[in-house]
C-alpha cells in the first residue's frame, strides 16, 4: 500500500518562477533558497508533480514491482516529470533523501524527508512571527486579594474568579463583571478576616458554584437566581481544610455526578450523588423542615452514615502531604490525585460497593 502524500503546502507555486513581480515587502526565507537565487526544489514542486512522482515510483523488473529507484532512475523521473528543475538539482535532492548513503530511494523515504521539510519551515515561522495580540488594558475588579483561578461557565457562556479573601466575580464575555458574590460563614465560624477561599469549581450541568474554605467546609452556591446569589448548601465536619476541588458530570445519565475534594491531610473525598439535577440532598433528612428557603446545613458523618439518600461519601489516605489537585475519570473510572512528595506523588483510587473506603 502506497504511502499517502504528507501534509504540507507543496502546491503553492512561487511567482518568481514565472516571471511575475513580488509585492514590496516580500522576502524569500534563506533556508528554502538556493544558491542561484531560485526557491528549492521541493518549495517548488506542485501537488500535481507530487502525485504524479507517487504513482511513477514503482516500476515493473522482471515481473516484479521494484519500489526503489537509484540517482540515475530518480533523476530520469524526475526529468520527465518537473516542468522547473535540472539534473544537478535532482542529484542534490537525492543525496539529501539519501542520508544513509544506501545508494537508493523509496516513496517512503521521499514522503519523510519532505515532512522534516515542512515542519522545519513550520518551526521557523513560529519562531520568527511575533502574534498579532491586542493592546492590553487595565479592567476594573472588585478583587482585592490575589486571584485563586478563572474558569469558565458554559450555559450562558460566563467567566468566574474567585479571590483568596472571598469575592467571587461573574463576567460577559466582553469582561465586564456581571454579577458579585461575597461568600461568607456562619456566625460561630471563623472571623471574616481569616476566612480564605482554597479553591473553587462550577457544577455546569446543574450551575451551581463550589467553593472550597479554610473554614473546613465546602459552600454550594446557586447561580440560577437572578435577582441574588444564594448559599444553598454548606458541607460540614470535614476533618481536615480542603484545598482541591474537581466536579464530574455523567453525559449520557444528567443525574449522575461526583464532587471531589482533597485536603492538608492527604485525603482524597469524594460525594456520590444519584439525583445531582433534582437536588444534591434531601431535606427531609434535615430535623428542622420549616426552614426551606435558606441554607442546608449538610454534616459530613451523616452523608458517611446514609442519612442522605441522594448522596453517598468514599474517601482514602493515599498521601502524606497536602492534595494538590484531585478528579475523577469516567473513562478510567477512578480517581486521580496528587502531591508534593516523591514517595506517592501520583495516587489512583477506585470506589468499592459496599464500602465507603476506597481502594488505591
Amino acid at each position: 500500500m502506497e504511502k499517502p502524500l504528507p501534509e504540507g503546502k507543496p502546491s503553492q507555486i512561487d511567482g518568481a518562477k514565472n516571471g511575475e513581480k513580488q509585492p514590496d515587502g516580500y522576502k524569500q526565507n534563506s533556508a528554502n533558497v538556493t544558491s542561484f537565487g531560485k526557491l528549492k526544489l521541493l518549495s517548488r514542486l506542485t501537488i500535481q508533480e507530487l502525485r504524479a512522482i507517487q504513482r511513477s515510483f514503482p516500476i515493473i523488473l522482471l515481473d516484479t514491482v521494484e519500489l526503489k529507484r537509484d540517482i540515475e532512475q530518480f533523476c530520469e523521473l524526475l526529468s520527465s516529470i518537473v516542468i522547473d528543475g535540472n539534473k544537478a538539482e535532482f542529484r542534490e535532492l537525492f543525496d539529501t533523501i539519501d542520508t544513509d548513503k544506501e545508494g537508493f530511494v523509496d516513496w517512503d523515504k521521499f514522503c519523510s524527508h519532505m515532512q522534516r521539510d515542512y515542519q522545519e519551515k513550520d518551526d521557523r515561522l513560529k519562531t520568527t512571527q511575533v502574534p498579532q495580540w491586542r493592546e492590553m488594558k487595565n479592567i476594573n475588579s472588585p478583587h482585592k486579594e490575589s486571584i485563586q483561578k478563572i474558569t469558565m461557565l458554559m450555559n450562558p457562556p460566563r467567566y468566574v474568579t474567585v479571590s483568596k479573601e472571598g469575592v467571587a466575580v461573574i463576567w460577559n464575555l466582553n469582561m465586564k463583571p456581571f454579577r458579585t458574590i461575597r461568600v461568607t460563614t456562619e456566625p460561630d465560624g471563623v472571623k471574616q478576616r481569616d476566612l480564605w477561599i482554597t479553591d473553587f469549581v462550577p457544577m455546569q450541568n446543574i450551575y451551581k458554584l463550589v467553593l472550597a474554605m479554610t473554614s473546613k467546609e465546602i459552600a454550594i452556591y446557586d447561580l440560577s437566581s437572578k435577582s441574588e446569589f444564594l448559599c444553598q448548601y454548606r458541607i460540614r465536619g470535614l476533618k481536615s481544610t480542603p484545598i482541591s476541588l474537581n466536579f464530574w458530570s455523567n453525559p449520557e445519565q444528567p443525574n449522575e455526578s461526583i464532587l471531589v475534594f482533597g485536603d492538608v491531610a492527604g485525603c482524597v473525598n469524594a460525594l456520590i450523588f444519584c439525583e445531582s439535577t433534582i437536588s444534591l440532598f434531601d431535606r427531609s433528612a434535615q430535623a428542622s423542615s420549616n426552614q426551606q428557603d435558606i441554607t442546608l446545613i449538610v454534616d459530613i458523618g451523616d452523608i458517611a452514615k446514609g442519612h442522605y439518600k441522594n448522596c453517598r461519601f468514599a474517601f482514602h489516605e493515599g498521601h502524606t502531604e497536602w492534595t494538590r489537585q484531585v478528579m475523577y475519570t469516567g473513562v478510567l473510572d477512578c480517581f486521580i490525585s496528587c502531591a508534593t512528595n516523591y514517595k506517592n506523588a501520583l495516587v489512583l483510587g477506585w470506589m468499592e460497593k459496599t464500602k465507603s473506603t476506597m481502594r488505591t
